[in-house]
């Protein structure tokens, strides 16, 4: 069978697919904000407030409740801190004392506070979507919080691979790598909601040097920005605010994919037009329109990777000030969601070296 050469000139064949809107660069100009608020400040606006009531044990049987000898109040501030220092995005209910929250890997779970009397509350914590173990991870966790508890927790067991076993990997070819790749752009492009998210997914593993390989992780994407439209139909589809959860996972794993990129790319593949004229003013666009959290750390993460290989478009970050809008996500992460602190503080540091 004849080698199949990836093209070694980036993304010069036309591109259109049926069910993602093609990526239209964003205007040129000066970054500005045409709105006074970004939207991951506007996300984090709603919270209980400090005289907040708990709601009454309903007539109905909890299941799995959990007993805490504290008022209500009490246990909402603890939940509301629990949830910035594990950088988990929580929905507050103004009126009930019930939290829809969120984690970086989209698992869903619902917090509902009941009061049963002077000091005494009820806690009730339900999956609502994701993975069941990752859910049971941050239940504990939360109740060892708010129950106070503070013996020590037993360290969860690494399962490495035997040195013997790990030398019996044999990688796959650049060949089957691209075979791989360019079945993953038909999926991409014949299919759309559960199906893209899906392939992004499997396509972020393969990119990713901690769930793949090191040095397949690392050929994997050179041969996705040399020879495939992958890293356009991602960029296509951020151009897309998302409306609902699953658009909001596709959007998070397009960004993991250009997250994954740009840590191994050179400053020669930045500074190429893709990256320059549509990714990079694409990512400067979404850290103001992103109103995920987990979004805008990503986004946050790949803006740090061009400002530190790129003096180019790091004197183009430093002229649109930048800096201040980064500054402004430092502090709304420092007040509500840590990693949101620590990824624009990575960011600041690249941009101006200051800490």
């Amino acid at each position: 069978m004849p080698r199949r050469v990836p093209n070694k000139t980036l993304y010069k064949r036309p591109f259109v697919q049926p069910h993602i809107t093609p990526c239209i660069s964003p205007s040129k100009g000066n970054y500005q904000s045409k709105c006074k608020q970004l939207q991951v400040e506007k996300v984090f606006e709603h919270e209980w407030k400090d005289d907040i009531l708990a709601q009454e044990l309903p007539f109905f049987p909890i299941e799995r409740k959990i007993k805490i000898d504290l008022p209500p109040l009490e246990v909402c501030g603890t939940i509301k801190q629990f949830c910035r220092d594990n950088s988990i995005y929580a929905e507050y209910d103004p009126s009930k004392t019930v939290a829809s929250c969120t984690t970086s890997c989209s698992m869903k779970f619902q917090i509902s506070i009941y009061e049963d009397g002077p000091n005494k509350t009820f806690m009730e914590v339900q999956r609502r979507k994701g993975c069941s173990l990752a859910f049971n991870k941050e239940r504990q966790a939360l109740i060892r919080a708010v129950t106070k508890d503070k013996s020590p927790v037993q360290a969860l067991r690494n399962f490495e691979i035997p040195p013997e076993i790990a030398a019996l990997y044999k990688p796959p070819t650049d060949e089957e790598i691209y075979e791989m790749l360019e079945m993953a752009k038909e999926q991409l492009e014949n299919n759309k909601g559960e199906g893209q998210l899906s392939t992004l997914t499997m396509v972020g593993a393969m990119t990713d040097s901690v769930k793949s390989h090191a040095e397949t992780s690392e050929r994997v994407v050179n041969l996705l920005v040399e020879g495939t439209e992958i890293p356009k139909i991602c960029a296509g589809i951020l151009e897309q605010e998302p409306s609902s959860d699953l658009e909001t996972s596709i959007e998070i794993a397009s960004l993991r994919i250009f997250s994954n990129i740009l840590k191994v790319v050179s400053q020669e593949v930045m500074e190429q037009d893709f990256s320059k004229r549509e990714v990079f003013p694409l990512l400067l666009k979404k850290l103001e329109t992103c109103s995920s959290p987990h979004s805008v750390c990503i986004v946050l993460n790949c803006l740090a990777s061009f400002f530190t290989k790129s003096p180019s478009l790091k004197e183009e970050g430093i002229s649109k000030e930048v800096e201040g809008t980064l500054k402004r996500i430092r502090s709304v992460g420092e007040k509500k969601f840590l990693k949101l602190r620590d990824e624009a503080g990575t960011a600041l540091y690249a941009l101006t070296n200051e800490k």
